[in-house]
């Protein structure tokens, strides 16, 4: 009797430890990230001397002022400088919690990050490894674990690429093993379609990062598409229409929101960010004081990666060779992106 085989995430399926270990994971970095959250000072509250904390700042004083003006439904162009999505989830909270309106947000992108990435790199360098790895880049370097605690769109906008990433190389398994039901096929394809979709009204210019990834899935049912078996060409069909289909939310609540607002589909993000200063120019100077140093151009102290994270200055040297020959797939297009 021909044995029926088993679906790419059954051969690795978690044991029993390695969900107590998560937990165990989950649970520190909870307490480092709390721990930070309350006794960092341009936490809102944590400074008697500027209560206001982060909200003074521009980019989350924006966050805010959005949150609170979808709430009093204020539909005044003047309040809305980001895209609508990282307002409109901090407008869930503001409510029960005014100045505290992206903690869970921000709590629950850090665990959920944390298990995508162990999800997604655990078959191919082990579990334990996946999960130190994960642990040490989200909490133990503190220039990083900040960016998980302080207001940011990149937060939740990391926790997509993270979520895209895992369904691309489900499907890339799944393709190779030939063992998804035409359904998985289509829930795949459109969870993998949302995800990308809501990078749109998030954090439109990271779009440049989905690309390879998009890419990659959509030539990967570009060649089923034209496969000789009958069946997998029409898996691949559906995959099409329910990725196109899943990119739609994101698509609506992006331009509904500038239609609504501005009265025009780019709606005004992209002209503010000009007029105020940023050009596409500036790219290469900017990752220079990013990577390299941050005195010369912005005399900003601390803030490049040579000085604080010199194993990520220095990993960027091995991606050209990861891009290349990196197994498997979602390696390469990660290195890519």
């Amino acid at each position: 009797m021909r044995s029926t085989p088993a679906l790419p995430d059954q051969r690795s399926a978690t044991t029993s430890t390695e969900w107590i270990v998560l937990c165990v994971f989950l649970l520190a970095i909870f307490v480092l990230w709390q721990t930070t959250y309350i006794s960092w000072k341009p936490v809102p509250g944590n400074n008697p001397e500027y209560p206001l904390g982060w909200w003074g700042w521009f980019d989350q004083g924006n966050y805010l002022r959005s949150a609170k003006a979808i709430l009093e439904w204020n539909l005044a162009p003047s309040e809305y400088y980001y895209p609508p999505l990282y307002p409109l989830i901090g407008a869930a909270f503001v409510p029960v919690f005014p100045y505290h309106a992206y903690y869970f947000v921000d709590l629950a992108a850090t665990m959920g990050f944390f298990l995508l990435f162990v999800a997604t790199t655990r078959r191919y360098i082990g579990f334990w490894p996946a999960a130190v790895v994960g642990f040490t880049f989200l909490v133990v370097f503190n220039v990083v674990r900040l960016q998980w605690v302080i207001p940011w769109t990149s937060t939740v906008c990391a926790v997509i690429v993270g979520a895209s990433l895992l369904l691309l190389d489900r499907y890339d398994r799944a393709r190779r093993e030939r063992a998804w039901s035409t359904r998985a096929h289509i829930l795949n394809a459109y969870l993998f379609g949302l995800v990308c979709g809501l990078q749109l009204p998030l954090r439109p210019g990271d779009i440049v990062l989905m690309a390879p990834v998009a890419l990659g899935y959509g030539v990967m049912v570009a060649i089923d598409l034209v496969a000789r078996d009958p069946l997998r060409r029409r898996q691949a069909a559906w995959a099409a229409v329910a990725g196109v289909l899943g990119l739609v939310p994101g698509a609506v609540i992006m331009f509904g929101f500038n239609l609504l607002v501005f009265d025009d589909l780019l709606g005004g993000y992209f002209a503010l960010s000009v007029s105020r200063g940023f050009y596409f120019g500036d790219f290469f100077e900017k990752l220079f004081s990013l990577v390299v140093a941050s005195h010369p151009i912005y005399v900003e102290r601390g803030a490049d990666w040579l000085t604080e994270l010199p194993i990520n200055a220095l990993c960027l040297g091995f991606i050209p060779a990861a891009a290349l020959f990196a197994r498997p797939l979602v390696f390469r297009l990660t290195a890519v992106a």
